[in-house]
């Protein structure tokens, strides 16, 4: 429905804005995982890190990604 659509619309910009506000490095892994689709050992290859460390780095990337989501939840009217 037409108002499905603009919900998932602007989800997907808030989304966007957010992953342009977090570090670069931590904006690789999250396009990496969740974008690109690669596994965490395809990420260990293109990052030169072992898995573990990206692992890690990956879901602090995205406990960032989250407090961010959830300050702009808290401004909008």
């Amino acid at each position: 429905s037409p108002v499905e659509t603009a919900v998932h619309d602007d989800e997907a910009r808030r989304l966007y804005a957010a992953l342009d506000q977090v570090d670069t490095c931590d904006r690789v892994l999250l396009v990496l995982h969740y974008l690109q689709g690669l596994s965490y050992r395809e990420m260990a290859d293109v990052t030169g890190e072992p898995v573990g460390t990206v692992k890690w780095r990956t879901s602090l990337a995205l406990s960032r990604m989250r407090t961010l989501l959830t300050a702009e939840k808290r401004h909008v009217p």
